[in-house]
Parts: structure tokens; sequence; C-alpha cells
């Protein structure tokens, strides 16, 4: 069995992109061509995973920033299951930032058009059948946001176990988390997620393949398990050089053979269209050396980051579409940073617990 995991699929626009973001460039050819520069490489794995981070809901009459940033059609959901995305998480910090029926429509969506959904509380993953193998992919956030999740969020040891159970009793075998976690813009996982990785290697897992930063992060060993700690974007409508850097990771799994990583280069073009890059090279995996970046970091990275939406808003502020409602989101985020920066260089991941979309 081949099995490609890639990140996120951010498919609106971002908030500072609205109105000339990833949604209003492709919405209107129903985002025919977004995987034509992967086809191929999707076409060569029995399945394709990916992290879905965006809300689909009907397309509005009148849009502003505050009710459809993050968002695309029910369109793209035929578009993924054509390019062979057979698989997607909707455990993030993006799928309910509009409400619980919202959340519920895309997942409805996707379903409708044959695509397998995990990191649901009620059940977080699924069970990937081909020649006699069995490969369970469980979707889980370690990034808690102000509502209350829907998805399976900061599971306790006794709901990993309750997990654990159900899949022996199907006798699954080998089984692969895909996590998101960690801190944006960083390129080296934090301390936090190292904490993760040991905890989920204790498990009775193979893998852990993780997402969320927007950038790649490291890959090594975590007590002689595989961890990837972040595949990057996959498709969005980042502009930074670091942020279009992504890849395709091919788990090749065989019942009389060890597993097989290898790896496939891609680059996310202007338009926010990923593109392979290189052939695959296979994965050759040691002990993680537990680099990790602390809070100094972390709040240094999103200090640039910051500056360089600043930019962005400043360049571009006349392809913003319903300025005024724009300039009234500008100015919440901005009360919103004031009000936790100081707890923020202590406790990076408030900005998520507290933030309302």
């Amino acid at each position: 069995m081949k099995i490609n995991f890639v990140g996120d699929l951010i498919f609106g626009d971002q908030p500072v992109k609205f109105g000339y973001g990833f949604d209003s460039q492709h919405s209107s050819q129903a985002y025919a061509s977004v995987f034509d520069g992967v086809r191929q490489a999707f076409g060569a794995a029995d399945f394709t995973v990916a992290n879905f981070e965006a809300v689909i809901k009907p397309r509005m009459a009148r849009t502003h920033v505050s009710n459809w940033s993050m968002c695309c059609d029910q369109s793209v959901a035929p578009v993924l299951a054509d390019a062979g995305v057979s698989v997607v998480s909707v455990a993030n910090n993006h799928t309910m930032d509009y409400s619980v029926g919202d959340y519920q429509y895309t997942i409805a969506q996707l379903q409708a058009a044959g695509i397998r959904i995990i990191g649901q509380k009620e059940c977080p993953y699924t069970v990937l059948s081909q020649d006699g193998e069995r490969v369970a992919v469980i979707g889980v956030s370690y990034i808690q946001v102000a509502h209350t999740p829907a998805y399976f969020c900061n599971p306790t040891d006794e709901q990993w176990q309750a997990v654990m159970e159900q899949l022996e009793a199907q006798q699954v075998a080998k089984r692969i988390v895909y996590v998101h976690w960690g801190s944006e813009f960083i390129f080296h996982p934090t301390q936090r997620q190292l904490e993760i990785a040991r905890s989920l290697t204790r498990l009775p897992i193979d893998a852990v393949v993780g997402h969320h930063p927007h950038i790649l992060q490291a890959k090594g060993l975590v007590q002689a398990k595989p961890v990837v700690f972040s595949l990057g974007n996959f498709v969005s409508d980042y502009w930074q050089e670091r942020a279009r850097k992504t890849e395709i990771l091919r788990l090749t799994t065989d019942l009389q053979l060890s597993d097989h990583y290898e790896t496939i280069a891609c680059k996310i073009d202007e338009n926010g269209i990923p593109h392979v890059v290189e052939e695959a090279l296979s994965l050759q995996l040691s002990e993680y050396d537990d680099t990790v970046s602390d809070n100094r970091e972390v709040a240094t990275q999103r200090s640039v980051l910051r500056k360089e939406y600043m930019c962005e808003f400043l360049r571009h502020f006349y392809k913003i579409k319903g300025k005024l409602q724009f300039a009234r989101w500008v100015i919440s985020r901005l009360l919103f940073i004031v009000k936790y920066h100081r707890l923020e260089k202590t406790r990076p991941e408030i900005i998520y617990e507290k933030y309302q979309h």
C-alpha cells in the first residue's frame, strides 16, 4: 500500500488577502486546475491524506472578511476527490471558525464527494485497506481554539486508550497519527510538540505526521518511531518564500517488509497551486536531536510575521474587498494582539485559545 501525506489545504482567502486571495482567484473556475501540478504524484499512491484547513459554505450574495474569509464553496469537494485526495482531517484551528452547522456542512460536502473524514471527536480515524493490509490514520489537534471543538482535540490518555482498543478490536496493526500542533512559521518544533511526540510514540502507533506551522519542520525518530513535525502548506495564498516550500511524504508498506518513506519536493506558485519540483527521494531518519524553538524564538518569529502581514496589507490595500469591513477587522485584531501581548510571551498558545474569528 502506498499512502501520500501532504500539509494544509487553505482554499479560502486569508483575511489579509480578502478579495484577492486563493478563493477569489480560483472559485470562478471551480478550483479546476489546483492539483494539476501534482496529479501524477497523487495518482502513484493508493491514498492521499491532507489537512483541510478551510470552511465550505454556500456562497453568499454579499461577503465580507468576517463572514467569508478562510471559506470556499461546495465545488471544491469533487475537485479534491478527482485529484485523488481520499482522506482529509478536520481537526484544526479553522474548521470551527464560523459555527457547528458550517463545520457539519463542510464534512457533509466532503463525504458526498466520497472523501473520508478523520479528526471527528466521535470517530477520529479511518482504516485504509489494500491487498490485505489495514492501516489506520488518526486525525487529532493539539491547538485549542476559543470555540468548543467538535473535533478530536487535546485527547486524554483515556481517550487515546479507547481509540487504540477500537483499532485492536478491528485487527488494525498499523497506525499513523496525523496531528495539528506547534506554532506558526518556526523552523524547529516547540518543546510542547516534542513532549506530545514522546507521548504519542509510547502508544502502539507506527508514525506521526504533523501540520499547522505552515512551513517545513524537522523529521526524525522519536523513541525509534518516525515523526515528521510539519509538512508545511500545500495549497494556500501565503506569499512568503518559506511558506511556499512543501513536500509530499509517501509511505509504502508491505506486510513482509519494513516501511519505506520517500519525500517528493514541491513548490507552491504565486497563485497558490503546488507543483512537483523533484522526484521522490528515500527518507533516511535518525534519532531526533531534541532541538526545539523556545518561547523567545516563537515570539521573535511572530513579530516578523506580523510585520510581513502589515507590509502585505499596506502594499495591496487597494485590492482588498470591502475596505470598511476589513478596516474594522484589522482594528479588532490589533486590539486582540495588544490585549494578550504580555501573556503571549510565556503562553504562545493563548492566541488560539482566545481568538474569535
